[in-house]
């Protein structure tokens, strides 16, 4: 009787969608776990591909620098027309990461996105 009355327990307890979660949990854990430790690791490749846009050894096609630098500085609104100091602390930041690039549409005089003298010739004149 009480064969059965296990038998009959782990009957209900298969088909419950609880234990089905749980063996779904168990097994990814598992697999996780055995999983060889490489597999985990994010490889260098890969960190330059989500620093620069390309993969190591690899030309940057038709974004170069210059392009990049375009789209975070010159036509984002977090560089041209944001007036809170996290904006001006982030674009100092893309300026230093890019320190030979400028916009086309700075002045002249403007060599630099912290170059304030010129920005507030630029935006007095828009």
């Amino acid at each position: 009787a009480q064969a059965l009355l296990v038998a009959q327990v782990d009957q209900v307890w298969d088909r419950s969608p609880l234990f089905a979660t749980m063996k779904a949990a168990a097994a990814l854990l598992l697999s996780l776990l055995l999983a060889p430790n490489s597999a985990l690791l994010v490889k260098n490749e890969d960190a330059a591909f989500a620093v620069n846009g390309t993969a190591a050894n690899e030309d940057a096609g038709p974004c170069d620098e210059q392009c990049r630098f375009d789209i975070l500085m010159c036509n984002s609104f977090m560089c041209t027309e944001c007036t809170y100091d996290w904006c001006t602390s982030a674009c100092q930041q893309i300026q230093k990461d890019f320190p030979s690039s400028r916009c086309k549409k700075w002045p002249a005089s403007r060599k630099t996105y912290s170059d304030t003298a010129a920005a507030t010739t630029t935006a007095a004149a828009r």
